[in-house]
């Protein structure tokens, strides 16, 4: 499953909401778990609360008691299934949603005095850990998300030179330590950094030794 990146934009503020579904490696969640972001990326000047309250209802963001506030974000690049491009500089996250293998799932949002509200859908023995996995993804959010490759290119390229660099130093280029070190460099936050760069594999049909170390 590849990343998907929906923006709507409200001409009239500026405003512009940004959903991020992602797999769930990509946040260092087990494979079959999915996660979504609901971004609202804020324009400079502010419009006015009553435009505020406009441009939300405008981009589905209601009621506003589910929808009060959210939390900061580093500034990020994203690029759409349509292939435009967008630069946020004010992210603010409004929303976030983990699913689980089984399909259950557990919803956040923040109310208007900043309090983490979060309604869990599924069997209440999953609860617990939908509520870890939620709060894992939230901290990885803060920090910055791992990156989004946009198609099989531009993972293979980055597989190649972290490959590259390993034979610079004198190491072969195994799948353990080309993992390693995009786990160093933070392109990913899994516990097990080979499960995520496996799942790349499958994802983007990449074959390790006819693709990567060819």
């Amino acid at each position: 499953m590849a990343v998907k990146v929906v923006s709507q934009l409200h001409s009239a503020t500026g405003l512009q909401r940004v959903d991020l579904h992602a797999p769930g490696p990509h946040y260092g969640l087990p494979d079959g778990w999915q996660a979504q972001l609901t971004i609202l990326a804020l324009p400079d000047p502010l419009p006015s609360p009553q435009e505020m309250a406009a441009a939300k209802e405008a981009l589905a963001l209601l009621p506003p008691e589910r929808f009060g506030s959210g939390i900061r974000l580093r500034p990020m690049a994203l690029t759409t299934g349509r292939g435009e491009r967008l630069r946020l500089e004010r992210p603010l996250l409004v929303g976030a949603v983990v699913w689980a293998g089984d399909g259950s799932r557990i919803e956040a949002t923040w109310s208007s005095d900043g309090r983490l509200r979060t309604v869990h859908h599924g069997p209440p023995e999953g609860a617990s850990e939908l509520e870890r996995r939620l709060r894992q993804v939230l901290g990885l959010a803060r920090r910055g998300r791992p990156p989004i490759f946009q198609g099989r290119e531009e993972c293979l390229q980055v597989l190649r030179q972290a490959a590259q660099e390993l034979r610079r130093q004198g190491h072969y280029p195994s799948q353990d330590k080309v993992a390693q070190l995009l786990s160093q460099r933070g392109m990913t936050w899994a516990a097990d950094p080979k499960t995520a760069l496996r799942s790349w594999l499958r994802r983007f049909a990449i074959s390790w030794h006819g693709d990567v170390l060819s």
